[in-house]
C-alpha cells in the first residue's frame, strides 16, 4: 500500500467550558470534542483537515472544521482546536449522538471515517409505585379506587438515568372521564441516579365518578419537571390504575371490546332504552324453517350490513331455542350456558336461550321495518320443552348507517312483552371468538347492574358509554379571606379567623338540588365558627360558590402548620359526597417559604429537609431564577394581590402551583 491512509483512533469529549465539568455528555451542554486519527499508510498525510457534521435531531455542530497538520506514516494526530456542538435540552438518556466525519489532506486524499456515537447522560424518570390512600371520609380504606370515592395517590418515581435530578415537581392531569384530579401538584425533591423518591405526603388527590364501572382500567398523565443541572428535565409519564368495587347500578359492562347493556332503569345514563313493543305478527313473515321445529337453526339475510364486535355481517342465524347468531351457524341446542363460553354458537345474540319448543306452541316472525331502518325478530308465545310457560320477546337490530355509534358497531335492543320462566335461560351477547361478552343473566344469576327481566323490560346493547354521571360534585377551587378576622394579607396565620369560599363543580349530567357543604375536624388547632354553607342548585356541568362563607379560627399557637377538614357535600339526593380540605398555616413567613421546596411531610406534619437545604439559582435560557420560584408558597396561598386587587383575599385556582386551600372529591354514601 502506498500513500497515507487515515482512520479513527480515539476521541475525548470535554464539558468543562460549556457544561458542568462532570465528563459526561448531557442535555443543554456545549461539548468540545477532540478526535485522534491514525495514519495506517506508509507516507505522511500533509495539512490534514477534519470535518464533523451530524444529522442527529438532538445535536447542533457549531465548530465543524479543525486542522491536524501533518500526520506521519504510522503516526497519530489530534485536532489543534476542538470541534464544538450543542446538545439539545430534550435529548433523552442513553441516546447515541450520531456524527459523520471526513478528513482530507493537501495531496487531495479524502477519507470518510466512522466515529462512535456519543451517549447522552440524562435523568430518566419512571413511575414505580402508586399507593391509594382512600381512608378517612373519602373512601372505605381498602387501598383501591372505587366508584364515588376520593383518595390521595402516593406516587413514587425512580430515576433510572445516568445523572441526578433535583427539585422534581409534577402535575397530575386527567385522561379518563371517570377520574377528576382535584389536587394535581406534587413535589418529589431530589432523586439521585439509580434512586427513587415518593411524592410529599398528600400531594395528589383524585375523585372517581359515581358511575365508574368496577375492574375498569383508568389512566392519568403525570408531567414531571426537575433541574438536571445543565437543562430543565421534562418527562411525560402515564399512571395506570384499575378500579375496584362491585357495581350496583348503571349499565352492565363494558366488556373488553366496549359493549354496554342498558335496561330501562338506567335513565340517568342517557343511553337507557324506552320499552316500546313492536308487534310484527300481523306484518312480518313467519320463519318457516324454525317456527315449527323443536331444535333448528336457519340463516336469514339481513336488509343492511350490521357491524358486531368489529365484524360486518350480512346474515343472521335464528334458532328455535331462543337465540340468534351473527353470520351462519348450525348450532341448534337449547342447553344454555354462561357467557362467554366455547359452548354454544359463536357471535351469539341471546334474548332468551333455553330449551324452547315452538313446534308445540308459538311462532317465530321476522320483519324489516324500512320506515325506521330496523330488522326485528319476534318469538311469539313460544313455550318451553315442558309445553308450558309461553314466552313473548323480540330482538331489534338498528341499521348502523342510520343509527351510528363511535365504533361503528350496531345497536341491538331486546324487548320482553310477556315472560314467565326466566330462571333457566341465558340473556346477553358474545363475541365471535366466544372469549368476551356481556352476561345479563344466566340461570337466574344476574349481573350486579342488571334489572330483573319482567314484562315491559327492554335491554339495549351498544358500544356507546353513559353520557355523564347523574351528579358528580368536586371542589373546583377555594379562596380564603382574613380581611376581617386577621391582618388582611391573605395568609392563614395563628390566631386569625378566616373565611373560606368554595367553588363546587357538578360534573354530572343532572342538576344537583340544594347543595350544601359541612366541614368538620378533630384538629385542636382549629375552631369551626360556621361549618355549613349553601350553594343552591347546581346544574349539570355548572359551578357555584357558597353565598355565606365557612369560617374557622386558628389557634394562637398551632402544633403544626397543617389543618385538615372533612367536607360533606349534601345534594338532597343519594349522591352525597365526602372529601378533605387542607389548610396550610404560615407559622413563620420566612421559614414557611424556605420549607416549601423541600421533601415530603413527616409524621409530625412538618416537611423534613431534602438533601439540598437551600434553593440554588439555576440558569434557564438567558436568565437566572430561583429553583423554587413557584414552590415556596404555602398550600392555599397565591402570591401578590387577589384577582381584582382586593387586599386580604387570595384565590386558589383549579390547579394552582402546589395545591390549593382545599382539595376535594366526591364519595357516595
Amino acid at each position: 500500500m502506498e500513500g497515507p491512509y487515515l482512520a479513527y483512533d480515539s476521541h475525548e469529549s470535554d464539558d468543562s467550558v460549556g457544561g458542568n465539568d462532570d465528563g459526561l455528555v448531557s442535555p443543554g451542554e456545549v461539548i468540545e470534542l477532540d478526535v485522534t486519527l491514525v495514519n495506517t499508510g506508509p507516507d505522511a498525510a500533509v495539512d490534514v483537515v477534519g470535518l464533523l457534521t451530524s444529522g442527529d435531531a438532538y445535536v447542533t455542530v457549531t465548530d465543524s472544521t479543525a486542522s491536524y497538520g501533518t500526520i506521519a506514516g504510522g503516526g497519530f494526530g489530534t485536532n489543534a482546536t476542538p470541534y464544538r456542538f450543542e446538545v439539545d435540552e430534550t435529548a433523552p438518556n442513553g441516546h447515541g449522538l450520531a456524527f459523520s466525519f471526513a478528513a482530507s489532506d493537501a495531496g487531495e486524499g479524502s477519507w470518510g471515517i466512522n466515529i462512535p456515537a456519543l451517549q447522552i447522560s440524562a435523568a430518566d424518570l419512571e413511575q414505580v409505585g402508586v399507593v391509594v390512600d382512600d381512608g378517612g371520609s373519602g373512601g372505605n380504606g381498602n387501598g383501591v379506587l372505587e366508584a364515588g370515592e376520593s383518595a390521595w395517590l402516593e406516587i413514587t418515581l425512580e430515576n433510572t438515568g445516568a445523572i441526578d435530578v433535583d427539585y422534581v415537581t409534577a402535575v397530575l392531569s386527567e385522561v379518563n372521564g371517570y377520574l377528576a384530579v382535584t389536587d394535581g401538584d406534587g413535589t418529589f425533591g431530589s432523586i439521585p441516579s439509580g434512586m427513587s423518591a415518593p411524592c410529599e405526603t398528600h400531594s395528589f388527590r383524585v375523585s372517581v365518578s359515581p358511575t365508574a364501572p368496577p375492574s375498569y382500567d383508568v389512566s392519568l398523565a403525570l408531567a414531571a419537571t426537575g433541574d438536571g443541572g445543565t437543562y430543565e428535565h421534562n418527562e411525560d409519564l402515564t399512571i395506570e390504575l384499575t378500579l375496584g368495587g362491585v357495581a350496583n347500578e348503571g349499565p352492565c359492562g363494558p366488556d373488553s371490546y366496549g359493549y354496554f347493556a342498558y335496561d330501562t332503569s338506567d335513565g340517568w345514563t342517557g343511553q337507557a332504552p324506552t320499552y316500546d313493543w313492536v308487534e310484527i305478527t300481523g306484518v312480518g313473515d313467519q320463519v318457516i324453517s324454525v317456527t315449527n321445529q323443536d331444535a333448528a337453526t336457519t340463516a336469514r339475510p339481513l336488509p343492511f350490513t350490521f357491524q358486531y364486535y368489529g365484524t360486518n355481517y350480512t346474515q343472521v342465524s335464528i334458532c328455535s331455542n331462543g337465540f340468534l347468531a351473527m353470520g351462519i351457524t348450525d348450532y341448534r341446542l337449547g342447553d344454555n350456558s354462561a357467557i362467554p363460553s366455547p359452548h354454544g354458537a359463536a357471535a351469539m345474540v341471546s334474548p332468551f336461550w333455553d330449551d324452547l319448543s315452538p313446534n308445540v306452541a308459538g311462532d317465530i316472525y321476522e320483519w324489516y321495518d324500512s320506515a325506521n331502518d330496523r330488522y326485528i325478530v319476534q318469538f311469539d308465545e313460544v313455550v318451553h320443552y315442558s309445553g308450558s310457560n309461553p314466552e313473548t320477546f323480540e330482538v331489534i337490530f338498528y341499521d348502523p348507517a342510520v343509527y351510528g355509534t363511535t365504533t361503528g358497531d350496531g345497536i341491538i335492543v331486546m324487548q320482553y312483552e310477556d315472560v314467565s320462566l326466566v330462571s333457566q335461560c341465558t340473556i346477553g351477547i358474545e363475541n365471535p371468538g366466544q372469549t368476551d361478552g356481556i352476561q345479563y343473566v344466566y340461570n337466574n344469576s344476574y349481573d350486579p347492574c342488571a334489572a330483573a327481566v319482567v314484562d315491559g323490560q327492554a335491554i339495549k346493547y351498544t358500544t356507546e358509554g353513559p353520557t355523564a354521571p347523574p351528579v358528580w360534585l368536586v371542589i373546583a377551587g377555594s379562596e380564603i379571606d382574613d380581611s376581617e378576622g386577621g391582618n388582611g394579607n391573605g395568609f392563614a396565620e395563628p390566631g386569625e379567623t378566616i373565611d373560606i369560599t368554595l367553588t363546587i363543580e357538578n360534573r354530572g349530567l343532572s342538576s344537583a338540588p340544594a347543595v350544601s357543604a359541612t366541614i368538620s375536624t378533630l384538629d385542636p388547632d382549629a375552631t369551626i365558627v360556621n361549618g355549613t354553607a349553601s350553594f343552591g342548585s347546581i346544574a349539570g356541568g355548572g359551578m357555584a360558590v357558597n353565598a355565606a362563607p365557612l369560617t374557622v379560627t386558628i389557634a394562637a399557637e398551632p402544633a403544626d402548620p397543617t389543618i385538615e377538614f372533612d367536607v360533606h357535600l349534601a345534594t338532597g339526593l343519594r349522591y352525597d359526597s365526602w372529601d378533605v380540605l387542607v389548610l396550610d398555616i404560615v407559622l413563620d413567613r420566612h421559614r414557611a417559604r424556605r420549607k416549601r421546596h423541600r421533601g415530603g411531610r413527616g409524621s409530625d406534619g412538618v416537611r423534613p429537609s431534602a438533601e439540598r437545604t437551600e434553593p440554588v439559582p439555576r440558569r434557564h435560557g438567558d436568565r437566572v431564577r430561583s429553583a423554587c420560584a413557584f414552590a415556596c408558597v404555602p398550600r392555599g396561598v397565591q402570591r401578590g394581590r387577589a384577582e381584582g386587587g382586593e387586599r386580604g383575599r387570595r384565590r386558589v385556582r383549579r390547579r394552582p402551583p402546589h395545591g390549593s386551600v382545599g382539595r376535594a372529591r366526591l364519595v357516595r354514601t
